[in-house]
Order: C-alpha cells, then structure tokens, then sequence
C-alpha cells in the first residue's frame, strides 16, 4: 500500500541522515493512513535523531496510544527522555518495553546505561548481565554504557 512505501523510504533517509525528508515522507504516511502506529514510531525516530525531542516524544506517544503492546515505541521513547536527561521516566519506558518482550536485549541495555547514570551500579550490573544472557557482546554492552557515561574502560 501507498504508505508503507512512504515509510520504507523514510527509513532510507533516516539511514542516510536526510531527517528532514524522513519527517516529510512520515508526515505523508501519517495522512495517508492517521491510525498506522509505525508511521508515527518512525517518524518519532526522525525527530529524535534530528534533535527535535519533544515533538518525538509527542509521536512516540501517539504511536502507544494506537499500539500500546509495541516495546519499540516504549524503548524509543525511553531514548529520547534520556536525552532530555529525564533518566526517571526513561527507566519507565524501559520497564513497559521490558514487560512487553522481556528477551529483547536492547531495552536492558538502555535502561543499565540509564541505571550507571544515576550511580545505581548495581542495578546497572544485573541489566547488563540481563542483555549479555538475551544475546548481546558483553564487551559491546560495557563499551556502549563506558561510551554514555563517559567513563575511559569497561569495568563494571
């Protein structure tokens, strides 16, 4: 249909950084089919990596209002407070994700690098653990949470 290919070709411009015509292909997705939780999702993630988090918080929120079993959307959301540095209602959103598909390893990380934000070391251990037994690389898991909480090793 129509707007699935406008939202295939969103996702080739979020791959190649072209955010705003993400934003624009979405936007038409959105019109062409207002109740398709992905084209908001999606277009959550546009803003989001476009710096525009409060209106992807405001997508990601829609996205969960049409489809409030999707973690990506919990996950995605989480993300984005983070970055506004509301590591609180980030955590949330990684717990919904988490009880949505509890053997998805990346809302586990997401949530360990908000725990060692926070100082809570080890909270942030058993998330790591937990996304090292779903199948990520330790080493990957502990870099990426070195890599966000600006510390020089991985030993934690």
């Amino acid at each position: 249909d129509e707007a699935v290919l406008y939202l295939d070709r969103g996702a080739a411009y979020v791959g190649l950084a072209e955010f705003q015509r993400a934003i624009e292909d979405y936007d038409t997705a959105v019109r062409l089919e207002p109740d398709n939780d992905r084209a908001y999702s999606d277009r959550g993630i546009a803003y989001a990596s476009a710096g525009e988090y409060r209106r992807a918080i405001e997508d990601f929120d829609q996205a969960i209002k049409l489809n409030r079993f999707d973690p990506r959307a919990f996950t995605n959301r989480g993300l984005t407070y983070v970055n506004l540095g509301e590591y609180q209602t980030a955590t949330e959103d990684y717990d919904a994700a988490i009880a949505l598909g509890p053997n998805n390893p990346v809302p586990y990380l997401n949530r360990a690098i908000v725990y060692a934000l926070l100082g809570r070391d080890d909270d942030a251990k058993n998330d790591i653990d937990r996304a090292v037994d779903f199948g990520m690389d330790r080493g990957l898991v502990e870099s990426r949470i070195a890599r966000a909480t600006g510390q020089q090793g991985g030993d934690r």
